[in-house]
């Protein structure tokens, strides 16, 4: 469990990272899927979508880090950084698997922005299914299993407090 925490921490994280070092590939590789209309919106918003996208990305790196690190990690913040981490993929696999039925040329891999990124294919679609399904895991054991989470605090001293 902490182990599956540390390794999609780190993962949210690192592709946060470089999408906030390189935030101008990130937002040319946005414009290639065709997300936003370029006359209702324009550039502002796809820069406000990025940024968006970029916090929260490091936001649910670090909260899963967080759970995966912290000694007796409260249940919360572990929580929120699975479900962000959950939305962020599930709209990863929908802007690749449209960008796919719709024989996009120009779309490539943003997981880590301008950085590593890619041909879009089947197979960066089902990675993203494939980390989807290991992400839901870690969401159903984190909520069931109560002796993870503040492990080492005694009836007692909840009742202290």
């Amino acid at each position: 469990m902490r182990l599956g925490l540390m390794a999609f921490g780190s993962l949210f994280l690192v592709q946060g990272i470089a999408k906030a070092l390189d935030p101008v590939a990130f937002m040319a590789g946005l414009d290639a899927f065709h997300v936003l209309a370029p006359a209702a919106l324009g550039p502002l918003s796809l820069g406000a979508l990025g940024l968006v996208w970029t916090v929260l990305e490091l936001l649910a790196g670090v909260a899963m880090l967080h759970g995966g690190l912290a000694r007796a990690p409260g249940r919360e913040l572990p929580r929120a950084g699975i479900e962000l981490a959950l939305g962020l993929s599930f709209t990863y696999l929908a802007l690749d698997a449209g960008a796919l039925a719709r024989h996009l040329t120009g779309a490539r891999s943003l997981l880590f922005g301008g950085y590593l990124a890619p041909p879009l294919s089947w197979l960066v679609a089902f990675d993203q299914a494939l980390a989807i399904a290991v992400l839901a895991w870690l969401f159903t054991r984190a909520m069931a299993w109560p002796g993870y989470f503040r492990s080492n605090v005694t009836p007692l001293a909840v009742i202290d407090q």
